[in-house]
């Protein structure tokens, strides 16, 4: 028997009215829920960009990434809720959703607790220069699950957090300067004080090594060959690498000058007969 439309459409009027206002008023919460997460956002990062240090700029991006997955869940939840949906059920199933997901990213979840173990014990902080895992370079963020260093060459390596909680950690900027190791060679029958006054003299005038500590030249080898030289000025941790290449082209045109004897490579060659 055909239905008469009319009363379709009574039946079809009210559920459309009933459940469309519960899906708008979810979307509505969804999206509201949603710009407010990045009002809160906002407002921690320009705290912190204005010298409120309320919140250390190490765990500010930890911080805001764990603060952010939560609200996000709780505004999830809330439009869930407006919908209709039953949230202890919600709640339930996502548990359970987190409990399988936990056991097939443990990789992940080890990363999250690299995090919170940097966070917690801070061996390196934000704008640290750092050495781990054959890399070096600025450490420009600590997320959730992974570190952001950025090297001299403007490269971004990604970390992730717990192999780098776990693992050794060389924090060079943990008193602001490091000392260099630049070794030299002479001969034996270049003058000591002279080559050390000479060094010395290049080192005072390089602009990105410090006076304090001051710098030394010290002998560190004597063989039937050459005399090996330490040369140790300071500088800061991200200059290591231009203040040592600058510097051994100043001592080579130096040496060259004052005509300071370097050692001479020999081969021995032995003939059998």
């Amino acid at each position: 028997m055909q239905q008469d439309p009319q009363q379709i459409l009574n039946t079809l009027i009210p559920m459309i009215l009933q459940y469309g206002s519960r899906i708008l008023g979810g979307l509505l919460v969804l999206g509201f829920g949603w710009v407010l997460i990045g009002i809160i956002e906002n407002a921690i990062r320009r705290a912190v960009n204005r010298g409120i240090r309320t919140i250390d700029a190490t765990a500010q991006s930890l911080l805001l990434s764990a603060l952010s997955i939560l609200l996000k869940m709780v505004v999830i939840l809330a439009a869930a809720s407006t919908v209709g949906i039953e949230t202890t059920s919600f709640v339930a199933v996502l548990g359970s959703l987190g409990l399988a997901a936990g056991l097939a990213l443990q990789g992940s979840l080890a990363n999250l607790a690299g995090g919170l173990l940097l966070l917690i014990f801070r061996p390196v902080r934000v704008g640290d220069y750092i050495r781990v895992q054959g890399f070096e370079g600025y450490t420009r963020e600590i997320q959730l699950l992974t570190t952001i260093l950025e090297t001299n060459d403007k490269t971004r390596i990604y970390l992730p957090n717990g192999s780098l909680a776990n693992g050794t950690i060389i924090n060079l900027s943990q008193f602001g300067s490091t000392r260099l190791h630049i070794p030299l060679q002479i001969s034996h029958e270049a003058d000591i004080q002279q080559v050390r006054q000479l060094l010395l003299n290049i080192v005072a005038q390089h602009p990105q090594v410090v006076t304090d500590p001051a710098p030394v030249v010290v002998v560190v080898k004597l063989t039937s060959d050459y005399v090996e030289l330490d040369i140790r000025p300071w500088c800061d941790p991200a200059h290591i690498s231009l203040v040592t290449t600058q510097l051994l082209e100043s001592f080579k045109y130096c040496l060259d000058r004052h005509q300071i004897p370097l050692p001479n490579s020999h081969m021995v060659v032995t003939l059998s007969k």
